[in-house]
Order: structure tokens, then sequence, then C-alpha cells
């Protein structure tokens, strides 16, 4: 489990709860201060503070939300590029514009962009072999005590101890 993001949970990264309880992410706009996001948990309707914790504060709860383990990625929208193949798999970069029915990405080349951005036509293909063009990762180490540590494992609590020793 990784800590919970209410960022990759409204874009629809799949949630648990620490005890491993199914969630479905409905809102975080509920007319509460305190406890705004609602989930379904277990098909019951629950309340969240907007770091995910089921009580106020940082309790630790078999209840808090978590963002489950898995490949997701956000759903592509339109303008994001991607790479199709059509033969031998031999990969292109194109324009994405939205998934067809049949699972097929319909894209423009990228050398008609500034037709598509201007207004203007563009020739709109559907691709049945495509994929996310790859994104580079960066992971930042930091010497705490003069040991390494990576950035995404270091606690909210530690890194609020850290400014405020600056």
């Amino acid at each position: 489990m990784k800590p919970f993001d209410l960022e990759l949970a409204k874009q629809g990264h799949p949630l648990v709860t620490m005890a491993g309880g199914n969630v479905v992410f409905l809102t975080a706009e509920r007319d509460s201060v305190e406890f705004p996001i609602l989930c379904l948990v277990d098909g019951r309707s629950k309340s969240y503070t907007i770091r995910g914790f089921f009580h106020a504060g940082s309790r630790v709860s078999s209840r808090n939300l978590f963002l489950a383990d898995c490949d997701w990625q956000p759903p592509l929208k339109e303008g994001d590029e991607v790479e199709v193949s059509g033969y031998e798999d031999e990969y292109e970069k194109r324009i994405f514009l939205y998934e067809d029915a049949n699972g097929r990405a319909v894209c423009f080349s990228d050398t008609q962009e500034d037709e598509y951005n201007n207004g203007g036509e563009y020739v709109a293909c559907s691709w049945k072999k495509w994929r996310r063009v790859p994104q580079p990762s960066v992971e930042i180490t930091i010497k705490i005590n003069g040991k390494d540590a990576k950035l995404s494992d270091i606690s909210e609590e530690t890194l609020k101890k850290l400014k405020q020793a600056e």
C-alpha cells in the first residue's frame, strides 16, 4: 500500500483501507471542513479527512485510506502523447484524441499538431497497437544523520521535523 494521495484518488487510482477494505471514491467536496471526503467502503458510506484519515488528526486506524498497489496510470486525455505501431513493432509518436469503443487509440501525427491547435484540418487514424509514452522518473535521495534516504520513503512527520530544524 502507498500513502493516500487526494489528487490521484480524484483521477481514479484504486484505493483500499489499511485493513484491505474495498473503496470507491465518491467526492472530496462534502460540506464538512473536517471530513470532506466521501467513499463507499465495502458498500458502506464513510467520511474521511483531506489526508485520508478516518479519525480527525493523524490517528492510526485500520479504516484509513491508502493507494492500492497496482500499475495504475491516469486515463489518457486529448492532447497526450502516445506511441503507435502499425507493422513490425516500430513505434511512432502520435497525439492522442480518444479511445474508441474497440480499444483503439484515435490519434494524429505530431506533424499535424499546429493544424489541430489552430482548428485546421488534420487526418486522424485509429491504432490497435498503442502505448503511453514512458515518463522519466526521478528519485531524490537525501542524507539524514549520515545515512541515505529516499525522499519518497520519508514520513510526513519526519519531513516536518526537518523543515523545523532549518
